[in-house]
């Protein structure tokens, strides 16, 4: 774990994480959410210091689509799910807006949210994003975010 925080760039040390994390889940059954959860905790200290480790954003998206509760559409938690989300990519954007994974990671955020959200409140999650990057002049970046969710909630 020391050698992940100190070097969270380095995809070595991710993968043998991430290969002893995936045992730990199929071993745990349904315990295995506690097991993810705890990951992205982790992951999210690696993703706050190291925001351009491609590695640590394509685990956490595993260990996202890995919950049971994401993959049985259960609303309330993945809610929960999606605003901690929210929360990390605002505070990564503040710190690096131009960062290429931080603005993957919102897109794919946002279309798990377009799976199970209901109308009214995608709505406004929506209109919020949009909001929060459209202030002032938003650079390219911002800029082709904000297209992309015109397009794709239009």
């Amino acid at each position: 774990m020391a050698l992940s925080l100190i070097a969270g760039e380095n995809p070595t040390y991710l993968n043998v994480r991430y290969d002893i994390t995936f045992i730990q889940i199929k071993e745990a059954g349904k315990e295995s959410d506690k097991i993810i959860e705890r990951e992205m905790q982790f992951l999210r200290l690696i993703n706050q210091k190291y925001r351009k480790s491609s590695k640590s954003w394509s685990t956490r998206q595993q260990l996202i689509q890995a919950l049971s509760y994401v993959q049985s559409k259960q609303l309330e938690q993945t809610q929960q799910l999606i605003k901690k989300e929210v929360d990390l990519l605002d505070i990564c954007n503040i710190h690096e807006p131009r960062n290429y994974y931080v603005w993957q990671h919102r897109k794919f955020i946002l279309k798990l949210a377009k799976t199970i959200m209901p109308s009214g409140d995608l709505v406004g999650l929506i209109n919020s994003e949009k909001l929060k990057f459209s202030e002032g002049k938003p650079d390219a970046s911002a800029q082709e975010y904000i297209d992309w969710l015109s397009h794709q909630f239009a």
